[in-house]
């Protein structure tokens, strides 16, 4: 608020990026902060079996029995903000079931890659970039 002067915004995040602008949705204070929109990119929102290889605690948060992602999954505040969250059946790293299993509102929304794109490799393609032009479009 302090750089910009508003206090409605739009949040976007890759992979643990999703995980991280989800948990900072449900520390928010509502009547200070609008979440307009959350889109998510290839993010383990069920987590994800590879961290089970990771070292570090991001690595651990991404477990499908972290904490992180129980706190993602049980808590009602994500339901309420409009969301898409995008994937890919090719993604190697984030199943795509966990990556399109977001909050379960009404005004929640996925979208799969046509192409096969790899984990890193379906941030900033065209399709993925309508998509997503396309959902700010709607708020």
């Amino acid at each position: 608020i302090a750089d910009t002067g508003r206090n409605d915004v739009i949040l976007i995040g890759h992979s643990m990026g999703g995980i991280n602008t989800g948990r900072y949705i449900q520390q928010l204070d509502p009547e200070q902060v609008k979440v307009k929109l959350w889109i998510t990119l290839a993010s383990p929102l069920e987590g994800t079996p590879l961290a089970k290889f990771g070292i570090g605690k991001c690595t651990q948060d991404m477990h499908p029995d972290s904490d992180v992602i129980d706190k993602i999954q049980s808590q009602v505040a994500l339901d309420k903000i409009p969301s898409l969250h995008v994937y890919t059946l090719t993604d190697g790293v984030v199943p795509a079931r966990s990556a399109s299993s977001g909050p379960k509102g009404t005004i929640h929304a996925t979208y799969q890659c046509q192409q096969p794109y790899s984990h890193l490799g379906m941030r900033s393609k065209p399709e993925v970039d309508a998509e997503i032009k396309s959902a700010i479009l709607k708020i």
